[in-house]
């Protein structure tokens, strides 16, 4: 039964060593990362609230759920407007096709 108990407390404490080892671990990645609400990141973008939870349920954007909450790293919401910004390829500038272009409209 003694063996039994220690080895129970082995097991807790090797848990624990883990969990602590896996917080240290989110910690160093996190740093000093801030955590945005949909309202916050609404401001940021000038993006409607509705349309953010829209790219949440169709994982279109980066995010944390903590149990029924959704918050942003706003570290990864920059990463992630960088991964989508669009460049027009600078070597062949585009010029508008005024010939078929329609002034009347």
């Amino acid at each position: 039964m003694q063996r039994k108990v220690a080895l129970m407390s082995e097991t807790r404490s090797a848990t624990k060593v883990a969990m602590d080892e896996r917080h240290q671990e989110w910690e160093q990645r996190l740093g000093a990362a801030e955590m945005l609400t949909a309202r916050d990141l609404e401001k940021l973008l000038k993006i409607d609230v509705k349309t953010i939870y829209h790219y949440v349920s169709h994982g279109l954007i980066p995010y944390v759920r903590i149990q029924s909450n959704v918050r942003f790293l706003r570290s990864q919401i920059f990463d992630w407007i960088h991964e989508h910004n669009y460049q027009p390829d600078s070597s062949q500038p585009k010029r508008a096709n005024l010939d078929t272009y329609d002034v009347s409209k």
